[in-house]
């Protein structure tokens, strides 16, 4: 039986740009691709009344030096890379606070805005997010006209 990890992530908005993380090449799976920032369960977060958002709060706020304000569930996909499959958990956040930078270039060498046409041409665009993306633009879009 494979083993699946849960990991949340946060497809950040502000207007019609998403903050992506560019992760380090050390990176153990997918060095060097971009994507949206997330992490794994943390035995703090078990506490929390829901501990995926909890979880996406902490991360983000590690990883890249922002807080989110309201959090919207899209989908949960899984992708495998062999040794382990991840149960991916896709929220969009609304960027509430902070300057975006990469707290710890071990883990993130880079994060900047990007338009949802220049993350699909990004040449380090990996296969599962042009997918996620489509899912979080019809979101959010709706919320733009609401």
């Amino acid at each position: 039986m494979p083993l699946y990890l849960p990991n949340p992530e946060a497809a950040v908005y502000r207007g019609n740009q998403y903050l992506i993380s560019t992760r380090s090449e050390q990176e153990e799976h997918g060095g060097g691709t971009i994507g949206f920032t997330g992490g794994g369960i943390d035995l703090e977060d078990e506490q929390a009344h829901d501990v995926l958002k909890a979880t996406l709060r902490r991360e983000v706020l590690e990883e890249i030096n922002v807080t989110v304000g309201e959090m919207t569930y899209i989908r949960t996909h899984v992708v495998d890379f062999g040794d382990m499959k991840v149960l991916f958990s896709l929220f969009l956040c609304e960027y509430e606070a902070g300057e975006p930078r990469a707290v710890d270039p071990a883990e993130v060498s880079a994060v900047q805005w990007m338009t949802a046409e220049e993350i699909l041409a990004h040449p380090r665009c990996p296969e599962w997010l042009p997918p996620n993306l489509e899912a979080c633009e019809k979101i959010r879009l709706s919320k733009v006209s609401d």
